[in-house]
């Protein structure tokens, strides 16, 4: 049985919102408080130890108080934390991020990647004299008015209106955002043909949630923007740094305009930037003003995160990470595969190995409307059952990698799941596969996948 510190989660309730600092919350006969961690383990303030999958939602790619960041960060900190001005570590990381990513000519940063893009987008309407985006059904790109636009719609679609996710937006915004399903290039074409002279950018995730891209489909997105004269903008918040070092687009082989980086280039402080043409990220420039792009914030490029920042990405271009992180995805998701298969379950792993999440109950899933579709309470009722296991992941939602964990952690983990399936499985809580193999899940076709 769980322990559950009811004292100190019954004091978070009183000071936050649901008892939650964040949009989720854990099942409350399985409520959590952390109280520390060191790589990929983690202990709450019970004592309970759990091997971290979570790893602060995504940031985590070197696991917890990595010696080159800590390092980093305390040598930083005596120099002084904040300056308002450009500082070594800034530009440092800076010339990095441009060596990196094939679309990044210049940086501006800013403290999540919520902002980062934000600000994109504004800066694209800017540069276009447009005003609508054309975004994916189901692409979370933040919480701001204008990203959070039918992230998760309930009813119907009625593609390509716009439904804002969040009561205290204005319908004027969501007036300016077209919506359609993601791999679905017709789609995107009969909306253009309509609207293509008022879109601005194409935003879309190359991986959205763990939906990988149908062969050439980022390519196709490319191709449209050139013809109507929109920008094309990459969320790489979630695959900078983590699927290859210069992001998806580089294993891809598709640059768009402009990208959002955060979490894995972060060190696991709050860091994230716009990256891109320097003819567009010129709209920032002070010099700009009064009618340029406003782009600040107190905290922008501050040292302390950049110091970070920059030591993870140096320490995870030495050590190939991001090859590391591969591998041990492969393993996790071929043996999450064997165990449904084994079980005869209907269930599969998607998404590229850096970061995986599971479906029940379909076979495919190439959209939002799929994802939906799936059997959504045994994926969370899975995860609930791996955390009273040990295994720290959000239930129903993606498992993360870091280069630190090991092989002998997927095995941990994977012979966890097994365990849980047939649990599961017995209770009669998951379909039956209808064959022995299922079918293409959505993963990534060996064309698209190209490591730089």
């Amino acid at each position: 049985m769980t322990i559950i510190d009811s004292r100190l989660v019954r004091r978070a309730e009183h000071v936050f919102p649901g008892g939650s600092i964040n949009d989720f919350s854990l099942p409350a006969d399985r409520g959590i408080v952390v109280d520390r961690a060191d790589g990929v383990d983690l202990w709450d303030s019970t004592g309970k130890h759990y091997v971290d999958f979570l790893l602060g939602s995504g940031p985590l790619v070197l696991g917890h108080g990595h010696p080159a960041i800590v390092r980093a960060i305390a040598e930083q900190a005596s120099r002084g934390s904040t300056y308002y001005l450009p500082n070594r570590p800034a530009v440092e990381l800076a010339e990095q991020i441009c060596h990196f990513v094939p679309c990044a000519e210049s940086v501006r940063y800013c403290s999540d990647g919520s902002e980062a893009v934000f600000y994109a987008l504004r800066v694209a309407r800017a540069h276009t004299g447009r005003t609508k985006i054309l975004k994916f059904e189901g692409g979370f790109h933040g919480h701001t008015d204008y990203a959070l636009q039918s992230f998760v719609p309930t009813g119907a679609p009625r593609y390509p209106t716009a439904f804002s996710d969040s009561l205290g937006i204005p319908d004027a915004v969501s007036d300016t955002v077209l919506v359609v399903p993601y791999n679905d290039i017709s789609a995107v074409e009969a909306v253009v043909a309509e609207h293509g002279d008022a879109i601005a950018a194409i935003l879309a995730e190359p991986v959205q949630r763990g939906i990988c891209a149908a062969p050439g489909f980022l390519a196709s997105l490319r191709a449209v923007a050139d013809r109507i004269g929109a920008l094309l903008i990459f969320d790489e918040v979630v695959t900078g740094f983590r699927l290859d070092m210069g992001g998806a687009q580089s294993l891809f082989r598709v640059t768009p305009d402009l990208c959002a980086l955060g979490k894995a280039m972060s060190g696991g402080t709050a860091l994230a930037c716009v990256a891109g043409r320097g003819d567009i990220m010129d709209w920032f420039a002070p010099s700009m003003a009064p009618r340029g792009v406003y782009m600040s914030g107190t905290l922008n490029g501050n040292p302390l995160g950049c110091a970070a920042g920059l030591a993870a990405v140096n320490v995870m271009h030495e050590i190939d990470g991001c090859g590391i992180i591969t591998d041990l995805g492969k393993q996790l998701q071929a043996g999450l595969s064997d165990v449904f298969t084994d079980a005869g379950v209907a269930a599969a792993p998607i998404g590229v190995p850096a970061f995986t999440d599971v479906v029940f109950g379909r076979s495919e899933v190439r959209n939002y409307r799929d994802y939906i579709d799936s059997d959504r309470q045994a994926a969370i009722e899975f995860g609930s059952r791996m955390l009273a296991k040990g295994f720290l992941i959000r239930p129903g939602s993606k498992i993360y990698l870091s280069a630190v964990h090991t092989s002998a952690h997927i095995e941990a983990f994977v012979s966890a799941a097994a365990e849980v399936t047939a649990q599961m499985r017995g209770e009669g809580l998951l379909a039956e596969a209808s064959t022995g193999v299922l079918p293409n899940t959505g993963q990534p076709h060996d064309e698209n996948l190209t490591r730089a």
